[in-house]
């Protein structure tokens, strides 16, 4: 019977260290993808992948906002882009590490990875979570989300962050602890349960009342433990079920509301800009007749 419940055991707590690494996975895609949309692709076409994008403020401006996103994500170690040259080689447009630090990666640097990522797939634009995998810098767990032109659906850039392995390998380690705990808790009421049984019932001993009663009181705590133990786990997961769905759900509306901002920018507010730059002077009255159509637009007014 100990055996028994040690196989079982050791079954599920697999099976809950799996369902979590694969929970993991989707949640670290949501996010990445959350924070590629983020990212506006005409600053990322500002770019030139040169040292000379130090200077750029288009470069500047990328850099402030990974920074930030990195700084509400503290478990996550680096966030950047990436660029493809024609040579089929990858490379960095910005990261989120302050320009004095040794791990910063200056525009222009090859993106190389010592394990082999699957390149041609980032090329086409496919959302990957990969890893452990390693490279100069450590191992990471890593995820890559295309950064696309609502507009013409151009792939500008690919976003990718990277989590150090030994933070993922931790929380997986973690998912099977109440497993881990629910065995060992069974497998010692098991072991005081036989231990009991051949103490009090030798050939010729007078056995108590009690003992009689310690095969039911046996299967009355295990079962007990097991109806205490089933409804939490299920709790756990429909919670992080509604989590997930959440999640999904704030990325299709953020998503949308890019399309829409973009849609107003082109040619909404790059019109009002050459509509500025036509002249040094601009009339009230003009500008308030130029300015009526954006302004009974409601997707205008929600951006104001």
């Amino acid at each position: 019977m100990i055996l028994a419940v040690l196989l079982g055991c050791a079954f599920y707590i697999r099976m809950q260290m799996q369902t979590a690494d694969r929970d993991m996975r989707d949640e670290l895609l949501l996010r990445t993808r959350l924070m590629a949309e983020a990212v506006n692709p005409n600053r990322v076409k500002a770019l030139s992948g040169t040292l000379e994008d130090l200077e750029n403020p288009s470069y500047l401006r990328l850099k402030s906002q990974l920074v930030l996103l990195k700084k509400h994500n503290p478990d996550i170690r680096f966030i950047y882009l990436l660029g493809y040259r024609s040579d089929g080689t990858m490379f960095f447009f910005v990261d989120s590490e302050p320009s004095n630090s040794p791990d910063c990666s200056p525009p222009g640097e090859i993106f190389v990875q010592d394990s082999g990522l699957p390149f041609d797939a980032l090329k086409k634009g496919y959302e990957l979570v990969e890893g452990p995998s390693a490279d100069r810098w450590g191992v990471w767990v890593t995820a890559f989300v295309p950064v696309e032109d609502t507009i013409t659906g151009e792939t500008a850039t690919c976003l990718g962050v990277d989590i150090d392995a030994r933070i993922w390998h931790r929380q997986v380690l973690l998912a099977g602890l109440p497993g881990f705990m629910l065995m060992l808790l069974l497998i010692g009421i098991l072991l005081l349960w036989v231990w009991l049984s051949h103490r009090w019932r030798h050939p010729g001993m007078r056995v108590p009342a009690w003992v009689n009663r310690l095969d039911l009181a046996g299967v009355l705590t295990i079962g007990i433990i097991l109806s205490l133990y089933i409804p939490w786990r299920i709790y756990l997961q429909e919670r992080q079920s509604r989590q997930q769905f959440f999640q999904q759900l704030a990325s299709s509306e953020t998503a949308q509301i890019a399309r829409n901002l973009n849609s107003i920018r082109s040619p909404g507010l790059e019109g009002l800009a050459s509509f500025f730059y036509q002249d040094d002077i601009i009339h009230k009255d003009d500008f308030f007749r130029y300015t009526q159509y954006l302004i009974d637009n409601p997707l205008v007014y929600f951006w104001l």
